[in-house]
């Protein structure tokens, strides 16, 4: 075998914005997933194909998006095919929604500024609710607008196609509103919900980390190299 190359997202779809990214997938056969590479517009990411046929069976939504929507740049046909035939829905995806709304909850009670790492984490809760929501059904669409339709929310698809000049105070107010619909941790305390999320591991734990670290370097108590 070999690694591939594969276009996915907007650009794969068509839907694409003016502004939208282009992003790139490299699927080598085996090794670790690669930090994300941003250049002038184009997003590459490194997840090998062993990674991605494993999550396909075990019903993981980046894993069907890559096997629904992406297209082939380079010998990526037949691992395309391979991937979509190995997918399997999962009974419940209400464990991943969980770990999203508490996500979204502990972010939407933070101002983290213009911290990319946070805002980041917001988008990919809000938008993991609103698959999840659809995976149930098992029929998912990846478009901005389907997410709208699913969230049953004008304006998300706005503010993520935005999201490099949107501050944490607009995130902010999106979140509210959409809790407003999703209250399942409207009265649990932020301390509860880092504590769940901690010991979820995976982004949750990442997340929680990733907003510590913000808050110290805002108190001062931690060295930041620039």
């Amino acid at each position: 075998m070999t690694a591939t190359l594969i276009l996915y997202g907007s650009r794969a779809r068509g839907d694409a914005r003016p502004n939208s990214d282009v992003d790139i997938l490299l699927a080598p056969d085996e090794g670790q997933i690669g930090k994300p590479k941003k250049f002038d517009g184009l997003s590459l990411h490194i997840y090998p194909k062993n990674w991605l046929f494993e999550n396909a069976r075990s019903g993981d939504l980046f894993a069907y998006h890559i096997a629904s929507e992406g297209l082939s740049i380079h010998c990526a046909d037949a691992f395309l095919t391979s991937l979509h035939e190995a997918f399997r829905w999962k009974a419940s995806y209400e464990k991943e929604r969980e770990i999203a709304l508490a996500v979204a909850t502990l972010l939407s009670r933070t101002s983290w500024g213009w911290n990319d790492a946070i805002q980041r984490r917001f988008f990919w809760a809000i938008r993991t609710l609103a698959l999840t929501l659809q995976a149930d059904r098992q029929s998912v669409d990846f478009s901005l607008a389907s997410i709208d339709e699913a969230l049953g929310l004008d304006g998300f698809s706005d503010l993520f196609e935005g999201r490099d000049k949107v501050t944490s105070e607009d995130c902010i107010a999106m979140g509210a509103k959409l809790l407003e619909r999703y209250s399942q941790f409207k009265s649990v305390s932020s301390e509860d919900i880092s504590e769940m999320l901690m010991s979820s591991g995976g982004i949750g734990l990442n997340t929680v980390m990733v907003l510590e670290t913000e808050q110290a370097i805002d108190s001062g108590s931690l060295a930041t190299y620039l």
